[in-house]
């Protein structure tokens, strides 16, 4: 079976029902996130959680598994593990010879050290505290408007204590904000960005993208539109005759960096005003026999 026994990961019996493996699976994932766990290899037991909640939550793979699992036990020595709230029991019985014993992949390594095996017992495992050496990463949500402006949050720390953090203006996703002696132990805190997605902009790099719905008669007279900017209303001049999906570009109205700053565009979408009185069909209509002209000439 390849020795992965994603019961024992999650620290469940075989006869759990989908409650008591969704709520293993919580557990277990919170403990091992990357992002937050100190445990050793954390982002592997992280990725091997996953990988069993997929299989167990999943009726028709945790029947396959189930068959692979009862064959594996019969082949090799039976684990028993008995979750509690706070601990796991192990049952070993003795191994079968050696030359039967099923071949181990790197997540079965894994188990091996985290459960034991029939010739080698769990190793024990003690809480290890955090140090100063240690990495200590948290994330901190922000909106575009926080990282145009610039901002001052308000962000709690492992020790309960809040703090004032100001935020640079442009910093991008993903990149770190180093709070010295702010961590478990007087260690190292380091806050990852995280973007809150933005209702009306997207970025690319530096540069801001808007998608901008216009009337067909701004479209083709040309018209100034007032158009939200992160740091406030901006004027854009539409040329006449622009067609939906292209683009103007705003100078300097993208986000902020100490090398650049990038630029806004904004993609033209024509809508067609819907149609709620018979004076506007007949406007429609009136169109349709003026304009000697079809969007279709190239078909």
């Amino acid at each position: 079976m390849d020795n992965k026994d994603y019961y024992a990961l999650l620290g469940i019996t075989a006869n759990a029902d989908n409650e008591t493996i969704k709520i293993a699976y919580r557990r277990a994932a919170r403990k091992y996130h990357p992002d937050v766990s100190r445990e050793p290899n954390a982002e592997e037991v992280f990725k091997a959680v996953n990988e069993a909640y997929e299989v167990l939550s999943n009726p028709l793979k945790r029947e396959k598994f189930d068959r692979l699992y009862q064959s594996w036990q019969v082949e090799r020595a039976t684990f028993t593990y008995t979750a509690s709230s706070s601990h796991s029991k192990t049952t070993i019985n003795p191994p079968p010879p050696a030359d039967h014993s099923a071949p181990k992949s790197k997540l079965g390594g894994l188990l091996d050290l985290l459960f034991g095996t029939a010739n080698k017992p769990p190793v024990k495992r003690t809480v290890r505290k955090a140090s100063k050496n240690m990495p200590q990463i948290a994330s901190v949500r922000l909106t575009l408007e926080d990282v145009y402006l610039g901002a001052i949050k308000t962000i709690k720390l492992p020790t309960g204590e809040n703090i004032q953090v100001k935020i640079p203006q442009g910093i991008e996703e993903g990149k770190k904000i180093r709070l010295p002696g702010k961590g478990l132990q007087k260690g190292d805190l380091h806050l990852k960005i995280q973007l809150i997605e933005h209702p009306l902009f997207t970025v690319q790099e530096q540069d801001l993208h808007l998608t901008l719905p216009v009337a067909p008669w701004e479209a083709a007279l040309g018209s100034k539109i007032t158009i939200p900017g992160l740091g406030g209303p901006l004027q854009l001049t539409i040329p006449s005759n622009i067609t939906s999906g292209q683009k103007l570009r705003l100078k300097g109205q993208g986000m902020p960096s100490a090398e650049l700053t990038g630029d806004l565009i904004v993609t033209i979408q024509i809508e067609t005003p819907p149609i709620q009185s018979d004076r506007e069909r007949d406007f429609y209509l009136h169109m349709a026999q003026h304009f000697d002209w079809t969007p279709r000439a190239h078909f």
